[in-house]
C-alpha cells in the first residue's frame, strides 16, 4: 500500500481527480514502469498507445514542470486573474412585481488562449508527452490558464466548448503525410536523453505500423524509401543576429540517414511542391527514384522493434554520386561548388568538421558530422558556444570534400527538380562509408529557401549561391555506383 502523502504533489493532485470523477484505478508511468529495468522500460514502451487508447481518461498536468509542482490549488502555477471574468449589466431583479427577472450577465475577455484546442505549457514541451496527446481517446488539460477537455467528437474548456462538428486533425488515418507532419512536431520538443529520440515516438508508430504493413526503419518506413530521406532542417540557425549557431550531431546510435540522428528543432520533407518563381501552391508532384536500394541493415537494439536500433545500421544505394567541395560554418550556411559549375545551397543537418584543419589541408578533406560540442541533456539544447568558440568562430568559413547523390526528382508542372543527399566519407575497420551531411535541392519550402536569407547582413558572402537548376550537368557523366551509408 503506497500512502498518497509519501507522493509528488503532481501526483497526489492526479489521485483527488481520480477520486472527483469516480475512478478507481490509476497508472502513472513512473511508479508503474520498473525505472532502472531498462526490458521492462522498452516493453512499456512499446504498448503506450495502449495503455492510452484504453484508459478511460488521460490526465495531463500541464502547468506543472515536475512531480514536485502541483496543478491543483493555491499553489499550482497560474493565471487566471489576469483572464478573470467581470460582472456586466443589473443584478438579478426581484420578480415579486411581475416584471420578468434581468440575469446578470459575467463576460471574459475574448483570447486565443482560450480556446479548447489551445494547449501550452511545461508539459507541451516535452517529447515524451507528445504521443500521449494523439493516442488517447479522453484528456483532461490542467493549464494555467483554465481547465481543458478533449475526446473523440468534441473539444471545451471553462468558457466554450465545440460540438460534434469538431473533426481531430486527421489523428485517425495513418497516412505517411500524418507521419511528416507529426514528426515536424515532435522535433520540437525537449528530451532529457539524446538516446530517447526514437522510443519516446514508438507507440504513435506501432499504431502506424498496423495500417501501412511497412518495416520501421528507425524513423522512417520502408515503403516510402527513397522518397522519406529526403528530409531537411528548417529552423534557423543563420538568422540576421548571428547569435544562433547550428546544432551539432547527437551520438545516440541513430544512423545518420534517418532525422533522430540529429538535435534539429523543425524536420520538413522535400517533395517540390513549391515551384522556384512561385508562391502558390499547384498539384502534387510526381516523384521518380534515381537510385536502387540494394540492401537495409536496421535491428533494434531493445525487445521493442519501434524503439532504439543497434549502432552501425546502414542502408545501400546504388546511385549516381558526385564529388565537390563544400563550404560551410557554424551558422548553417553551407554551398557545394565544383569547377564549372556555379555554387549550389546547401542545408547541413548538424555542425559540421573534419579530422584535420582544413584551413590548411584546403580541400581535400573529408567532411563528418560533429558531436564533439553535444551536451548529454537535450532539454532546450544548448551549444556549449564558450568553449567551442575558443578555438573556432562560428562565422568562418571552412571547407572540405563531400560527394552529392542524386537521390530522386519531382516534376510539377511540367518543371523538373532533383533532391540531392550531401554525404561525408569514413574509413571504419578498413571499410569505406560514408555519413549524412546534408541536404540540396531544386526548389526549398517558401519560408526557407536562399532568396529570403540573401536580405540579411549574415548572408552576405553567400548571396550567389543558385538551386540546383543545373543539377543534370552536375550528374551527366557519372556512372552508378555502390555506396553504403550509416
Amino acid at each position: 500500500m503506497i500512502d498518497p502523502s509519501t507522493l509528488p504533489p503532481t501526483f497526489q493532485d492526479t489521485i483527488i481527480v481520480a477520486r472527483e470523477l469516480g475512478v478507481s484505478y490509476l497508472w502513472i508511468d513512473s511508479l508503474c514502469i520498473i525505472q532502472d529495468d531498462k526490458d521492462d522500460w522498452a516493453r512499456h514502451a512499446e504498448h503506450m498507445d495502449q495503455i492510452y487508447e484504453n484508459a478511460l481518461l488521460v490526465v495531463a498536468a500541464v502547468s506543472s514542470n515536475n512531480g514536485s509542482v502541483p496543478f491543483l490549488g493555491t499553489e499550482a502555477p497560474s493565471t487566471r486573474s489576469y483572464y478573470h471574468s467581470v460582472g456586466i449589466g443589473p443584478r438579478v431583479s426581484d420578480a415579486s412585481d411581475g416584471r420578468e427577472p434581468i440575469s446578470c450577465l459575467r463576460a471574459r475577455r475574448r483570447e486565443v488562449l482560450l480556446s479548447p484546442t489551445w494547449i501550452d505549457g511545461p508539459l507541451e514541451s516535452r517529447a515524451w508527452a507528445w504521443q500521449e496527446r494523439h493516442c488517447a481517446v479522453r484528456i483532461l488539460s490542467f493549464t494555467d490558464l483554465e481547465v481543458k477537455w478533449r475526446c473523440k467528437v468534441t473539444v471545451a474548456c471553462e468558457c466554450q466548448y465545440e460540438d460534434a462538428a469538431y473533426k481531430q486533425r486527421d489523428e485517425q488515418k495513418a497516412t505517411l503525410k500524418n507521419w511528416h507532419t507529426w514528426i515536424g512536431e515532435y522535433s520540437t520538443r525537449d528530451l532529457t536523453y539524446g538516446t530517447d529520440r526514437l522510443p519516446a515516438i514508438a507507440s504513435v508508430a506501432s499504431r502506424l505500423h498496423t495500417a501501412l504493413e511497412s518495416n520501421y526503419l528507425a524513423g522512417l518506413w520502408e515503403v516510402e524509401l527513397p522518397f522519406n530521406l529526403g528530409w531537411y532542417r528548417e529552423e534557423f540557425t543563420d538568422g540576421p543576429s548571428m547569435r544562433a549557431q547550428i546544432r551539432p550531431a547527437m551520438d545516440n546510435g541513430v544512423p545518420s540517414w534517418s532525422w533522430a540522428s540529429n538535435a534539429m528543432r523543425s524536420i520538413r520533407v522535400w517533395s517540390y511542391s513549391w515551384l522556384p518563381e512561385s508562391m502558390e501552391p499547384g498539384p502534387e508532384p510526381v516523384l521518380e527514384s534515381k537510385v536502387d536500394i540494394l540492401d537495409i541493415d536496421c535491428i533494434p537494439s531493445v525487445a521493442n522493434k519501434f524503439g532504439a536500433v543497434q549502432a552501425g545500421s546502414s542502408i545501400q544505394l546504388r546511385a549516381h554520386v558526385v564529388e565537390a567541395v563544400m563550404y560551410y560554418d557554424d551558422h548553417g550556411r553551407a554551398s557545394v561548388c565544383k569547377e564549372g559549375f556555379n555554387a549550389q545551397v546547401v542545408f547541413p543537418d548538424c555542425r559540421i568538421s573534419s579530422n584535420t584543419d582544413s584551413r590548411k589541408a584546403g580541400t581535400h578533406v573529408n567532411l563528418r558530422r560533429d558531436p564533439s560540442s553535444f551536451l548529454g541533456n537535450l532539454d532546450h539544447i544548448q551549444v556549449d558556444s564558450a568553449t567551442y568558440n575558443k578555438n573556432h568562430d562560428p562565422g568562418t568559413r571552412r571547407c572540405g570534400t563531400v560527394y552529392r547523390l542524386l537521390l530522386f526528382t519531382g516534376t510539377r508542372m511540367n518543371e523538373t527538380g532533383a533532391c540531392i543527399l550531401v554525404l561525408g566519407q569514413i574509413v571504419d575497420g578498413g571499410e569505406l562509408r560514408y555519413q549524412r551531411l546534408g541536404l540540396g535541392a531544386t526548389s526549398m519550402d517558401c519560408c526557407s529557401g536562399p532568396r529570403y536569407r540573401k536580405t540579411w547582413k549574415s548572408w552576405q558572402a553567400w548571396d550567389a549561391l543558385e538551386q540546383w537548376s543545373e543539377w543534370e550537368k552536375w550528374f551527366a557523366d557519372t556512372e552508378p555506383e555502390v555506396i553504403k551509408i550509416v
